[in-house]
C-alpha cells in the first residue's frame, strides 16, 4: 500500500493537474508583489488576482500550484484546535475562462478517488441550494444523495458585496468513529458542528456572476474556477493521524524540540484521552513548531522583524514561540536544531531554504536576544503584580500580551499556578479595541502614532517651511529609535526632529518629500517623514553607524524635481474635483486621494459609472484650467471665512477642531480648497494632465488615476506603445500556432495607429480591448474545433458496424475528459448500445461506461459492470445504472477486460 507522504501528496496534485493540461506555477514569495491590500500572501489565488480580474493574460488558462501562505487572524487558536496554522500550503487548480463547473467537479472526484484512493462512500458534499448543476454532477459520479446537503448563501455562496462571485461546493471526508467521541455521527456534518470526523478537504468556487454592488447579479463573460485544498489537512486525512501536527510535516520538527526539553514531552494520545494538562503541553510544542516554521519561510522570503506592519507580525510569531519554549523549560540551544528540522522537512519542494539558513538563524538569534531582555522585564512585572493583587485586570493582562509578548494562555497558566484570577471579560474588551484599531489602520501605520505616549507628549518647537527647499544648520531637538522610544544619542535607524525643516511630512494623502540630510559632513537619504500628534515632523534616517545626538546641526536638502512632480499632481487633484463637479455633477466630492511623484488617485461616489466620453470631457476640462495659467495663492482663514468664499473642505469635522486659521489654496477663478499640501504657484506649471485609469471600487464607488507633466505623460505613452505592440504580437503568434484564419483579426489590427497622444490614448485602449475580445473568441473557436476533431478521432475507436450490444474502445494515454465526451456523444447517437472505453497509461488503467437511454438496464447495467470489473482489477470507482467510471493500478489487465466485455455480448 502506498505511503502518502506530504511530498507525494503535493506531487500527485501537481502531476495530476499537469496531466489535465494545467500549467504548474511555482510557489511565490510570501511577500505580495504589487498588492498593498495584503501584508502576506494568504491563499493560493492571492498571487493570481491579475488573471482573475482580466487585467493580465496568463500563459495558460489552466493553472495549478502549491502556494505557501501565512494567516494570523486565528493565531490564538494554533494548538487549541486540530487544524489551525499560521503557515500552511494551499493546493489549488484554477481555470481562467476555460473549463467550468462539471469539469472541476470531475477533476476533484478523479483525483480524490483514483489518485489519493479515498473511499467515495465516505465523501460528503455541500452545494449551494440553487446550484442543480453541481448537485446533479455529484449524483452522476455516484455520490450518495444522502451525503449531499444543499446550503444557503452563508455557507455555499462566495460573495464580497461587489464584483465576481458565485456558488461553491465543499468536499468533506468522514474520518470515522474514532474522531467522533460523542457518537453524533452525520449530525456533525448536517448541522455544521465543529468536529474532527467530517473534515472539509476541498472547496471549489464557481465564479460565474458579477455583483454590481447592489445585489444585482449578471453572468460573467469570463467564468473562472478557484479551488483550495489545504496540504496539511490532506496529509492528516491520508496519514490517518489525530491532528495536522501529527503528520510528517511536523513530526520531525516536534521531535527536534523534544530533544531540548527534559521535563515535558509531546503526546499524540492526549487527543484521545482528553488529558487537559497534556493538551496544554502539546499546545506549547505546536506553537513553537508552527510559528518558527512561518518565521523560517518569512525570513527566507525577505521579511525582517520590526515594529510595524509585516515586520511586527513576524516579531509577534517569533516572540510567541520563545515564550512557549520558556514554558517548556527548553534549553538555550534548541533554535538551530528546530530550524534544521523545518528546512529538512520541506527541502524537497523548497530547496532554497537551505541556502538561506545562515540568514534565518542569524535573524532569529538576534530577535531572541532582543526579546529576552523585554521578556525578563515582563517576568519582573508579573512578579510585581502577583505580589500586589490576587486578580489581574484586563489592562494588566493586555500589557503583558501586547508589550511583553506573553501569549494569553501562558498568562492563564502562570496565574493558575499562583492562584491569581483574571478579569477575562475586560481583557477581551481591550483586545477587541486593539484589533479594531489595528484593522482600521492596517495599511496606514502612521495613523497609529496618535496612540504613542512618547509622541503625544512631545512638546519641542519644530517649524516647517513650505517654500524653501533647503535649510542650513537645522538643530536636532528630539531623537527616537525605530519603535519611537526617545533617546539622547543614536547611530542606526532613527527618527529625527529638527527645530526647522523643509521636508513635507506624509499627510492629507500627499506623500512625503525626498532628499538628503547632511550630518557631520556625511549625507543620508531621507527614508520617511511623518507627523507627530503635535505636528512636529519626524525624519527617518539610517545613520549607518554615525553617532548623532540632540543639539547636533544638519543641512537639509529636498529633491526639487520630486517636490515639483508631487506639487503638480496635488494641484491636478484639486482641478480634477472641480472638473468632475462641473462636467458630471456638483455633488461629487473627494472621498480619498493619494498624491505621489508617480501619480494621483481620486476616490468618489456617484450614481452611475462614467463613460469613456465622460472621462474625456473631464480630462479636457482639467487641461482647460491648466491652460488658463491661473495663479495659485495660499490664504490663511478661519473655517467660517473659508466657507464664505465657498472654499471646499472635504473633512470639515476635522478642520472644525483646529484652533486658529486654516490654509486655503485658491486657484484664481477656478477653485478654492482647505488644504495643507504643497502646490504649484501657477497652473501652467502642471503643463498637462491625463487620466490613465478608471476603476470601480464597490457599490457606486469609483477611483480615477491620473498623471501630470508633459515628460511623465510622454514616458507613459511610450511604454504603453511598447506594451500594446507586444500584446498584438503575442496574439498573432498564438493564433498562428493554432492555425486560425487571421483575416478578420488582421483587419482589426490594421486600424490601430501607434502615434499615441493624450487625446487618442483612451480610444486606443478601447480598440485594444476589442482586439483582446476577438482574440479570445478566435482561441475559443480553435479550441472547440480541435476538441471536435479529437472527439471524432476518439469515436472511431468503436466498431459501430458490429451487432454487439456492448461496444469496447481502447485508448492509450488519452485525456479522460475527452474520452468521456466522445462516449457520451456516441451514446446519444446510438441509444440502443452500451459503450465501454478503456484507457491504458504507463501506470494505470481507466474505464468509462455509458449505457444508451434505449438499452434495458436489466440487461446492461453500468453499476454492475463496473463492480465486476473492479473485482477483477482490484480497482476503484462506481456510478449509476447508465454511467460509471473507475480505474486500477494494473495497466496489464487490459486484455483481460476486453475478453470480459466480449463475453457479455
Amino acid at each position: 500500500m502506498t505511503k502518502f507522504t506530504s511530498s507525494l501528496i503535493r506531487k500527485k496534485w501537481l502531476d495530476f493537474f499537469q496531466s489535465k493540461d494545467h500549467l504548474v506555477l511555482p510557489s511565490k514569495s510570501l511577500i505580495p508583489e504589487n498588492d498593498p491590500s495584503l501584508l502576506w500572501v494568504n491563499s493560493g489565488v492571492a498571487t493570481l488576482k491579475p488573471y482573475f480580474s482580466g487585467l493580465v493574460k496568463p500563459l495558460k488558462n489552466r493553472l495549478t500550484n502549491s502556494q505557501k501562505c501565512i494567516r494570523t487572524n486565528d493565531i490564538l487558536n494554533v494548538g487549541l484546535t486540530s487544524r489551525h496554522h499560521t503557515f500552511f500550503e494551499m493546493l489549488g487548480n484554477f481555470s481562467i475562462g476555460d473549463y467550468f463547473k462539471i469539469e472541476a467537479i470531475n477533476f476533484a472526484y478523479e483525483l480524490l478517488v483514483y489518485e489519493y484512493r479515498l473511499d467515495p462512500k465516505r465523501l460528503y458534499i455541500t452545494v449551494y441550494e440553487d446550484d442543480l448543476d453541481a448537485y446533479n454532477e455529484w449524483i452522476k459520479l455516484g455520490i450518495n444523495p444522502t451525503h449531499i446537503i444543499k446550503c444557503n448563501r452563508d455557507r455555499n455562496f462566495w460573495d464580497v458585496g461587489s464584483g465576481p462571485c458565485g456558488p461553491c461546493t465543499e468536499i468533506y471526508y468522514d474520518r470515522g468513529e474514532k474522531y467522533d467521541p460523542k457518537k453524533l455521527g452525520e449530525k456533525l456534518f448536517f448541522e455544521d458542528i465543529e468536529n474532527d470526523r467530517y473534515v472539509e478537504i476541498w472547496n471549489i468556487v464557481f465564479s460565474q456572476f458579477n455583483n454590481n454592488g447592489q445585489n444585482k447579479y449578471t453572468e460573467l463573460a469570463q467564468k473562472n474556477i478557484d479551488t483550495g485544498c489545504g496540504l496539511e489537512r490532506m496529509c492528516c486525512v491520508l496519514q490517518d493521524v489525530p491532528t495536522n501536527y501529527d503528520t510528517d510535516l511536523f513530526v520531525d520538527i516536534i521531535n527536534a524540540i523534544e530533544k531540548h526539553v527534559k521535563d515535558f514531552h509531546y503526546d499524540t494520545n492526549a487527543y484521545f484521552n482528553n488529558n487537559a494538562k497534556q493538551k496544554h503541553i502539546n499546545q506549547n510544542f505546536i506553537v513553537i513548531a508552527d510559528h518558527l516554521k512561518a518565521s523560517v519561510f518569512a525570513i527566507a522570503d525577505g521579511a525582517i522583524p520590526s515594529g510595524k506592519e509585516r515586520g511586527a507580525v513576524l516579531r509577534k510569531l517569533i516572540r510567541r514561540a520563545i515564550v512557549c519554549a520558556w514554558s517548556l523549560h527548553a534549553d538555550n540551544n534548541y533554535l538551530n536544531d528546530v530550524v534544521t528540522a523545518i528546512i529538512n522537512s520541506m527541502k524537497d519542494f523548497y530547496p532554497y531554504l537551505n541556502e538561506q539558513k545562515p540568514l534565518i538563524i542569524s535573524v532569529l538569534n538576534n530577535e531572541m536576544e532582543l526579546f529576552n531582555k523585554t521578556f525578563n522585564h515582563g517576568i519582573k512585572l508579573f512578579d510585581e503584580l502577583k505580589n500586589k493583587t490576587n486578580k489581574f485586570t484586563g489592562e494588566q493582562v493586555f500589557k503583558l500580551t501586547d508589550t511583553y509578548g506573553f501569549p494569553f494562555e501562558v498568562i492563564k497558566s502562570l496565574c493558575h499556578e499562583n492562584d491569581i484570577a483574571i478579569d477575562e471579560k475586560s481583557y477581551l474588551e481591550a483586545l477587541s479595541e486593539h484589533q479594531k484599531l489595528s484593522s482600521n489602520n492596517q495599511k496606514d501605520f502612521k495613523a497609529m502614532l496618535q496612540q504613542n505616549p512618547n509622541l503625544i507628549n512631545l512638546s519641542v518647537d519644530s517649524n516647517f517651511d513650505y517654500h524653501a527647499l533647503s535649510y542650513q544648520n537645522a538643530k536636532i531637538v528630539a531623537l527616537f529609535d525605530e519603535n519611537f522610544n526617545p533617546t539622547n544619542k543614536s547611530n542606526n535607524l532613527t527618527w529625527i526632529v529638527f527645530d526647522h525643516t523643509t521636508f513635507y511630512a506624509t499627510s492629507g494623502g500627499q506623500n512625503h518629500d525626498e532628499g538628503t540630510i547632511t550630518l557631520h559632513n556625511k549625507s543620508f537619504n531621507v527614508i520617511d517623514v511623518i507627523k507627530a500628534p503635535n505636528n512636529q515632523h519626524l525624519h527617518l534616517v539610517d545613520l549607518g553607524g554615525l553617532s548623532v545626538e540632540i543639539n547636533d546641526l544638519a543641512n537639509l536638502n529636498v529633491d526639487e524635481n520630486v517636490r515639483k512632480q508631487i506639487m503638480a499632481n496635488h494641484s491636478s487633484e484639486h482641478l480634477l474635483q472641480k472638473a468632475l463637479q462641473t462636467v458630471i455633477s456638483h455633488d461629487i466630492h473627494q472621498e480619498g486621494a493619494s498624491k505621489t511623484k508617480e501619480h494621483l488617485t481620486f476616490d468618489f461616489s456617484y450614481a452611475k459609472k462614467l463613460t469613456l466620453q465622460d472621462l474625456i470631457k473631464v480630462e479636457n476640462k482639467v487641461n482647460e484650467y491648466i491652460n488658463s495659467k491661473a495663479n495659485v495663492e495660499v490664504k490663511m482663514m478661519t473655517l467660517d471665512e473659508a466657507k464664505a468664499i465657498h472654499a471646499q473642505a472635504h473633512f470639515e469635522h476635522v478642520y472644525s477642531k483646529i484652533k486658529g486659521k486654516l490654509r486655503v489654496v485658491c486657484m484664481e477663478g477656478v477653485t478654492s480648497e482647505v488644504c495643507g499640501g504643497t502646490h504649484v504657484n501657477n497652473l501652467s506649471e502642471i503643463e498637462e494632465f491625463m487620466i490613465i485609469d478608471f476603476v470601480t471600487k464597490g457599490s457606486g464607488s469609483y477611483r480615477i488615476e491620473a498623471i501630470s507633466k508633459k515628460a511623465t505623460i510622454d514616458q507613459f505613452l511610450k511604454q504603453k506603445i511598447i506594451s500594446f505592440k507586444q500584446t498584438l504580437k503575442q496574439c498573432i503568434d498564438d493564433l498562428t500556432k493554432l492555425k486560425v484564419d487571421l483575416t478578420e483579426f488582421s483587419q482589426l489590427t490594421q486600424k490601430i495607429k501607434f502615434d499615441l497622444t493624450r487625446t487618442n490614448y483612451h480610444y486606443l485602449v478601447n480598440q485594444m480591448q476589442t482586439i483582446k475580445t476577438k482574440y479570445m473568441e478566435l482561441v475559443k473557436q480553435a479550441d472547440l474545433a480541435n476538441k471536435s476533431q479529437k472527439a471524432l478521432t476518439l469515436k472511431n475507436a468503436f466498431d459501430l458496424k458490429t451487432n454487439a450490444l456492448i461496444l469496447v474502445g481502447v485508448y492509450h494515454n488519452e485525456e479522460q475528459k475527452l474520452i468521456v465526451n466522445a462516449i457520451n456523444m456516441l451514446a446519444k447517437e446510438n441509444p440502443t448500445k452500451a459503450f465501454i472505453g478503456l484507457n491504458q497509461t504507463s501506470d494505470k488503467l481507466q474505464y468509462i461506461i455509458v449505457v444508451g437511454n434505449q438499452v434495458n438496464t436489466n440487461n446492461v447495467n453500468a453499476r454492475s459492470l463496473i463492480n465486476e470489473i473492479n473485482q477483477i482489477t482490484s480497482g476503484f470507482g462506481g456510478g449509476s445504472n447508465t454511467y460509471a467510471q473507475g480505474g486500477c493500478n494494473y495497466p496489464n489487465k487490459l486484455d483481460t477486460l476486453i475478453e470480459l466485455i466480449k463475453s457479455k455480448n
